[in-house]
C-alpha cells in the first residue's frame, strides 16, 4: 500500500509549491502586520491570529521571488516548527493535495530550480511541484 501524503500547494511567480500538511495549522485571511525593526527583510513583522503573535514571514522574499503583494486574495498560512509557530503569506488561498509517496523524488540533478535548493525537501516531477522544507525556510543566519 502505498503511503499518501498531504500538502499545501501555492503559487510564487511561475512556479508551484507545496508545504507538507502535517506542519500546516490553519489558513486565515491576513490580519493586520506590524513591522518590526532589525528584522530579515523576508519577515515582514508579526501579527495576532486569535491571541497569540506569530511572526510572518513573505515566502516570495525568501525564495528571493520578489515581494508578495497583500491584496484580498492573500492568505497566511500557519505553520508549527518545533515548538514554534510561523505564518506564510500566500498569494492567494492554497490547494489541498494528496500524493503518493512514491511520486516524490529527493533527485534534484535533472530539474531546473530557480530557488536555494537548501529549501527543497523534494518534487513531484509530474506535477512540476517543488516540496520545501519549513525548518530550512526558518532558519536564518
Amino acid at each position: 500500500m502505498m503511503a499518501q501524503k498531504k500538502f499545501l500547494m501555492f503559487e510564487i511567480g511561475n512556479g508551484k509549491y507545496a508545504l507538507p500538511l502535517d506542519s500546516i495549522q490553519q489558513v486565515v485571511d491576513v490580519p493586520d502586520i506590524m513591522p518590526v525593526p532589525e528584522t530579515p527583510r523576508c519577515i515582514l513583522g508579526v501579527t495576532n491570529v486569535r491571541g497569540e503573535i506569530i511572526p510572518v514571514m513573505d515566502l516570495s522574499t525568501r525564495l528571493e521571488m520578489g515581494r508578495t503583494e497583500i491584496t484580498e486574495q492573500a492568505k497566511l498560512a500557519i505553520a508549527f516548527v518545533d515548538e514554534n509557530k510561523i505564518a506564510f503569506l500566500l498569494e492567494n488561498l492554497p490547494d489541498v493535495i494528496s500524493e503518493n509517496s512514491d511520486n516524490i523524488s529527493t533527485d534534484l540533478s535533472n530539474v531546473e530550480i530557480h530557488i536555494n535548493t537548501d529549501f527543497v525537501r523534494g518534487i513531484i516531477p509530474e506535477k512540476f511541484l517543488v516540496i520545501l522544507d519549513i525548518k530550512k525556510l526558518v532558519e536564518m543566519e
